[in-house]
């Protein structure tokens, strides 16, 4: 079955300053197209915001 599979986002690092989080991560997916899987990979940064009910919400997140 073609598609993408096997996605996976793995934490870096991640610091907490008052209501915000920086999160810097690497994901990595399988995509296969045709018979044939091929993997990629890359980077991301997340800045979070804790909610007065104690949830987080993004506020800015890049994928590369």
């Amino acid at each position: 079955r073609d598609g993408t599979g096997n996605f996976a986002v793995r934490t870096i690092s991640i610091r907490t300053e008052g209501n915000r989080a920086y999160q810097t991560a690497v994901w990595v997916a399988t995509v296969k197209s045709g018979g044939i899987s091929n993997e990629f990979d890359g980077g991301m940064t997340n800045v979070l915001e804790r909610q007065p009910d104690g949830s987080w919400k993004i506020l800015l997140q890049s994928w590369n």
